[in-house]
């Protein structure tokens, strides 16, 4: 038999027994367990949860969750105290365990041992008492008038005692005479005595009663905000929630979250995460009440800093320039950015590399090594062309960009390219609207854009649009300064639809 601690109202921690005797399965999680209930409340006490009021029950140890908090079914409440109360409590129990220091005792007299034979009897000797001095009397006198001063305080403790019980019965309404008086904070009934049931339960007089309050309603409407380095979260409050507790895990089955984290506000963003790792959330509403969840989860993936795909990304990425001739003189056209498939084609714009006539001229980012390479397919509609490198072989540098149809207004997103022909560079932003439509000046009006504040300039033509997660939801189509800090990208899903 064990002792557990739980927070709770003493109207509410009555009715728990009950429950547990219908219910074979019922049970609680314990705050504190142990075999008195001064090491049950000790543990619980140190977990400092902020709660105020502390249930005590009698009952058996269920076993463990798989975060290690104890599952515990209550037979018998026992007694319910103000979390401050309790401690004093347990704090003087402990120190009446101590043993208290030995008092000295002064030496008893004892008669000589009589000898027998023919010696002569020793007469009896005294001890020799020494005059009492002055001093002696002094400190003699100060012991009795302290004596004196500690029944005195005694006495008139007992009379006030005395004094608040009656007062206190007074007011009580008459108990009937076969009710029994329940156990004082800490003079715990032994195994063998009855604890005191539901019936006939009756509080010492340093127990606080609360009445019950009802437990908040649940939370609604968990959504993820974003997903970048740190995983933020958002949802709709609930009535009568003090607080805010967020369960994590990394399978979508509440029995194996653990406590992330605590707010007052209705959003929670959470830091310790791992880039690439799936998350699963639930949220529960709390109150001195008690906690009630949120039975949905949000799905999650923790996603890169833009700082950290610009270096895992860097050698996936092709410079581009174009030439043409005139009379059989080349000429340089235009310059753009490309990037690798995972399969080994490059990706760029169409009006980058024009036509199959001109010559392509692909730089790769990790040596400048110089390519040829020609348009294996192209959808001058949506301003698209993927181009096979000749002489190329083996897998991308990186393994390739894979792309995702994925995305939203207010998204933040990143643009890594070769702005004006130069060094590879990463420009970040945010997506500002879909489906928007875009007049380009000599090529045509191109529909269902991603409208971008991304300020990009000449040379970043081709550049993949990136999302933290590291996927291409976009070609860059429009560089040009006459978008001022406004840029256009054609949506992945044409370039899907054109590799089939």
């Amino acid at each position: 038999m064990f002792y557990a601690v739980f927070v709770a109202r003493a109207k509410q921690a009555m009715d728990l027994p009950h429950r547990a005797e219908m219910d074979p399965d019922y049970g609680l999680v314990a705050d504190g367990l142990g075999p008195r209930i001064e090491d049950a409340v000790r543990m619980a006490l140190r977990k400092d949860t902020g709660l105020s009021q502390l249930a005590v029950f009698q009952g058996d140890y269920m076993g463990e969750l798989p975060n290690g908090r104890v599952v515990f079914k209550p037979t018998d409440f026992v007694w319910c105290l103000p979390r401050d109360e309790a401690r004093e409590e347990v704090a003087e129990v402990y120190a009446a365990d101590e043993p208290e220091p030995e008092e000295y005792e002064e030496p008893v007299y004892q008669e000589p041992v009589r000898r027998t034979g023919r010696q002569p009897k020793s007469p009896k000797k005294y001890p020799r008492r020494e005059p009492v001095s002055g001093k002696r009397k002094r400190a003699r006198a100060g012991r009795y008038a302290i004596a004196l001063g500690v029944v005195a305080t005694v006495a008139i403790g007992a009379a006030v005692v005395f004094q608040n019980d009656r007062l206190s019965t007074e007011a009580q309404p008459a108990q009937s005479p076969n009710s029994s008086s329940g156990p004082t904070a800490m003079n715990v009934p032994t195994a063998s005595s009855k604890l005191p049931t539901q019936q006939n339960t009756q509080f010492p007089a340093s127990v606080q009663v609360i009445p019950q309050q009802p437990t908040p309603a649940a939370p609604a409407v968990l959504v993820v905000v974003s997903t970048g380095p740190a995983v933020k979260l958002s949802w709709v409050g609930a009535a009568g929630a003090n607080k805010y507790l967020v369960y994590r895990s990394t399978s979508p089955s509440l029995s194996t979250a653990q406590e992330a984290g605590s707010t007052l506000q209705t959003e929670w963003t959470d830091p310790n995460v791992q880039p690439g790792k799936t998350y699963y959330y639930w949220v529960a509403s709390n109150s001195s009440g008690g906690s009630t969840f949120d039975p949905h989860y949000v799905k999650a993936t923790a996603g890169y800093s833009f700082e950290q795909l610009h270096q895992m990304d860097a050698n996936d990425i092709v410079r581009i320039k174009t030439y043409t001739t005139v009379f059989g003189v080349f000429g340089s056209n235009d310059q753009g950015t490309g990037w690798f498939l995972p399969n080994g084609y490059v990706v760029t714009c169409y009006h980058v590399v024009r036509n199959e006539n001109y010559v392509i001229d692909v730089f790769l980012h990790n040596s400048e090594k110089k390519y040829h390479a020609t348009i294996v397919a192209s959808d001058p509609s949506h301003d698209l062309a993927v181009l096979s490198l000749k002489g190329y072989t083996g897998s991308p540098p990186n393994g390739g960009l894979t792309m995702s149809n994925q995305y939203y207004a207010g998204e933040p997103a990143g643009v890594l390219g070769h702005p004006g022909a130069e060094a590879l560079t990463m420009t970040t932003g945010t997506i500002q609207g879909t489906l928007q439509d875009e007049t380009v000046s000599g090529y045509g009006t191109l529909h269902n854009m991603i409208a971008m504040n991304t300020p990009v300039v000449g040379g970043n033509s081709g550049s993949p649009v990136l999302n933290n997660l590291g996927q291409v939801i976009g070609i860059v189509e429009s560089a040009g300064i006459h978008n001022g800090d406004q840029s256009y990208a054609v949506p992945s899903k044409y370039l899907q639809m054109l590799l089939g």
